[in-house]
C-alpha cells in the first residue's frame, strides 16, 4: 500500500468523502479516459512535452474532469487556479488574471481550471480572450454542456476541446476494487448485488463511491433486493432543455427511421424515465408519420393521432402504453418522405413562377361578367366523366406541367404511382386527340399570329379578347379597350416605335412632358403586342402595372380631374397601388370593354 494510500485513513482525512479521498494523485491512476492521458493520446502527448495549450473537457458528471486539470498543473509545474463559474464573476477574474502576470514576469506559468464554464456569460467569456492569446494562462475549462451551443466562438478558437466518456464497466469496477483496498474489507455483495452497483452508477465515478461508502457500515451479504433496499439508483443523466434531450429524441426519431422497434422503445424508455413529457413524444410522433410515413401508410397518422388522444385522456403511467404502440406502428410502417419532398418542391416552384392566375376554366362565375369573360367555361367535372378522369390541366395558361410528387413503390404509394401512371396515359391520349382537332376548332377566333397586330373587332375578335384577359388580367383588358379605340382613330405605329416605347415604360424611363394621351398610347401599343405575340407576358406585365401605377391612364379615359372625382378616383397624381384592387380593376375592365363596344358601333 503506497504512502497516499495511506494517508487515506490519517484523523484529518476521516471527514471527507471517499470519491475524495480516492483521488487520483498521478495521471496514470486516471481510469476510463486512456485515449485522451495515454501515450498516443492528444493530452499524454502535452504532458510528454510539458507544453499544455488551453483546452476544454466536456464531459459527463463523475468522469474526472477537475481531477485531469489538477494533475496536469502539477505534471507541468504549472500554478493551480481552480474557479467554478457559478460562484465567481468578473471581479474574481481580474484578480486571477492580476496574479498570473506577476508570476509571469518571473517565469511561473498558471493554470487557471474554470469549472462549470459553460455558466459564465459571453462577456465573461470574453474576457478570457487576451490572457489566453497573449499565453498569460492556460485555460482549463470543464463543462457538461456541448462547447458548441453555450462557449463563444473566439473562446473556442483558442482552445482544443476534449470529450470525456462516461466510465465504462471496466473502469467502475476498478473503483470499486481501490474502494474496499482502502476500506481494508470486501463489500458483503453478491456477484449479481456487486454487478447491479456499478450498473446503479450510471456510469458516474462519483456516485459509485458515494455509494460504496453507505455500505461501509453494513457486514450482512447482500443481494440485488437488499442492495436496492439500501441505496437508491442514480437518477438517469436527461436535461430536457440541454443537449441530451435533443439526442434522445433523435435516437428514437432515427431508430424508426431504420424499422427497429426494439431501440426505438429502448429510447422511448429513456425519454419516459429521464422525466421527459409523454405530450412532446406523441406530438414527434404525429411529425415522424406526416414526414418520413406519409402515402405509404396513410394510417400511421391516424394512430400517432390516436396515441396522442389517449394519453391526454388517461396520463401517465396508463397512457404510456398508447405512445409505445404508436411508436412501434411507426418503426414498422413503410417509409416514403415523397410528399416532403413534393412539397418542397412545390414551394420552390410557386416562388419562381409568381403570382400566375389559375386557369380560367376552373374559376367560379357567380356573375354575367364574369361568365363573359370566360370563367368556368370548358370545365369538366371529373365524376361525371367515363374514367372519373377529364385530364385537365390545372396550372396556369403559359406553365408547363411539372412533376413535383414522386411516388416510391413502398407500401400504399405503390398503388398510389400506379393510379398516377394511369391517369397520365389517359392525360396523354387526351393531348394526342386534341392534337389532331381542325386549327378552327382549337381557336375559334382565327386570331393570326403575324407580325402586325390584328383589331380586336373582327369576327374572333372577342374570342381573342378573351383569351387575352385571361393572360394578363383586367389591366390587360383595360389596355386592349384603349388599343382599340386608337386603331378606330386610325393612328398606326411602326414595330420598332412599338418595342422603343415598350422598353421605355418597362424600364421606368421618364418621358418629359408626356400628355395623357402618350400614356394611353403607350398602354395601347403595350396591350397589342401582347396580343399580337410581339411583346413577352412577363415584360408586359410589369410595363402595364406601372402605367396603371403612374395614374394617367385613368386620367386620359375619363378625361379629367373632374370625371375622376365623380367616380370617386384618386387624383391623376396618386399612385395606382394605393387603391383597393378587388373594386379598381374591375372598374378599369369596364372601361376598356366600354371603349371596345364604342369602337365596333
Amino acid at each position: 500500500m503506497g504512502q497516499d494510500q495511506l494517508s487515506l485513513f490519517e484523523p484529518d482525512d476521516a471527514a471527507r468523502p471517499l470519491a475524495d479521498r480516492l483521488r487520483p494523485s498521478r495521471l496514470e491512476e486516471v481510469v476510463g479516459q486512456e485515449h485522451l492521458l495515454g501515450e498516443d493520446g492528444p493530452i499524454g502527448r502535452m504532458v510528454a512535452e510539458r507544453r499544455l495549450v488551453s483546452m476544454i473537457l466536456w464531459g459527463p458528471p463523475g468522469c474526472g474532469k477537475t481531477t485531469i486539470a489538477r494533475l496536469l498543473a502539477e505534471r507541468t509545474d504549472l500554478v493551480f487556479e481552480p474557479l467554478s463559474a457559478t460562484f465567481s464573476g468578473v471581479a474574481d477574474l481580474r484578480k486571477v488574471f492580476g496574479a498570473a502576470q506577476k508570476r509571469r514576469e518571473i517565469g511561473q506559468g498558471t493554470l487557471l481550471f474554470v469549472d462549470e464554464i459553460h455558466r459564465f456569460n459571453r462577456a465573461q467569456q470574453d474576457s478570457f480572450l487576451p490572457y489566453v492569446e497573449d499565453g498569460t494562462i492556460v485555460l482549463v475549462g470543464a463543462t457538461t454542456e456541448n462547447p458548441s451551443f453555450e462557449l463563444n466562438g473566439a473562446l473556442l478558437s483558442r482552445c482544443q476541446v476534449f470529450v470525456l466518456r462516461r466510465l465504462d464497466e471496466r473502469a467502475l469496477t476498478t473503483l470499486v476494487a481501490r474502494a474496499e483496498q482502502a476500506m481494508g474489507r470486501a463489500l458483503p455483495l453478491d456477484p449479481a448485488a456487486r454487478h447491479a452497483l456499478v450498473a446503479m452508477s450510471d456510469g458516474d465515478g462519483r456516485y459509485l463511491l458515494n455509494l460504496v461508502e453507505q455500505l461501509q457500515a453494513v457486514h450482512a451479504p447482500l443481494d440485488v433486493a437488499g442492495l436496492a433496499r439500501l441505496v437508491q439508483q442514480r437518477a438517469p443523466l436527461y436535461d430536457k432543455s440541454q443537449e441530451g434531450h435533443y439526442n434522445l429524441i433523435s435516437a428514437l426519431h432515427k431508430s424508426m427511421r431504420g424499422s427497429d422497434p426494439d431501440a426505438a422503445l429502448y429510447w422511448l424508455a429513456r425519454m419516459l424515465d429521464g422525466g421527459e413529457d409523454p405530450l412532446y413524444v406523441a406530438r414527434r410522433l404525429v411529425r415522424f408519420a406526416n414526414e418520413d410515413i406519409a402515402m405509404a401508410d396513410p394510417e400511421a397518422v391516424h394512430q400517432a393521432l390516436a396515441a396522442w388522444d389517449v394519453y391526454e385522456r388517461l396520463g401517465s403511467p396508463e397512457g404510456e402504453l398508447a405512445i409505445a404502440q404508436a411508436v412501434v406502428y411507426l418503426a414498422t410502417a413503410p417509409k416514403s418522405i415523397a410528399v416532403y419532398r413534393g412539397f418542397g418542391a412545390a414551394r420552390k416552384l410557386a416562388k419562381r413562377t409568381g403570382s400566375l392566375m389559375p386557369p380560367p376554366h376552373i374559376l367560379n362565375a357567380p356573375t354575367r361578367l364574369m361568365k363573359d369573360l370566360g370563367y368556368g367555361e370548358g370545365y369538366r367535372y371529373d365524376p361525371d366523366t367515363e374514367d372519373g378522369f377529364s385530364g385537365a390541366d390545372y396550372f396556369p395558361e403559359g406553365m408547363e406541367r411539372e412533376r413535383v410528387y414522386r411516388p416510391t413503390r413502398n407500401g400504399h404509394e405503390r398503388t398510389v404511382g400506379e393510379r398516377l401512371a394511369e391517369w397520365e396515359r389517359l392525360r396523354g391520349g387526351l393531348r394526342e386527340r386534341r392534337g389532331r382537332e381542325p386549327e378552327d376548332a382549337q381557336d375559334p377566333g382565327g386570331a393570326g399570329r403575324g407580325d402586325e397586330p390584328t383589331p380586336l373587332c373582327d369576327p374572333g375578335g372577342m374570342a381573342r379578347l378573351k383569351r387575352f384577359a385571361r393572360c394578363i388580367g383586367w389591366a390587360g383588358l383595360t389596355s386592349a379597350g384603349v388599343l382599340h379605340a386608337v386603331w378606330a382613330t386610325g393612328s398606326s405605329w411602326p414595330e420598332r416605335n412599338r418595342k422603343r416605347l415598350a422598353e421605355a415604360v418597362v424600364g421606368s424611363r421618364t418621358m418629359p412632358g408626356a400628355a395623357p394621351t402618350a400614356t394611353v398610347a403607350a398602354a395601347a401599343l403595350l396591350g397589342g403586342a401582347v396580343a399580337a405575340g410581339g411583346l413577352g407576358d412577363g415584360h408586359a406585365a410589369v410595363a402595364l402595372r406601372r402605367v396603371m401605377g403612374a395614374g394617367l391612364l385613368a386620367r386620359a379615359v375619363l378625361g379629367g380631374d373632374t370625371a375622376l372625382a365623380a367616380l370617386r378616383l384618386p387624383p391623376a397624381g396618386e399612385r395606382f397601388s394605393r387603391l383597393d384592387a378587388t373594386y379598381y380593376r374591375p372598374l378599369f375592365g369596364l372601361l376598356g370593354a366600354a371603349l371596345l363596344l364604342g369602337a365596333r358601333k
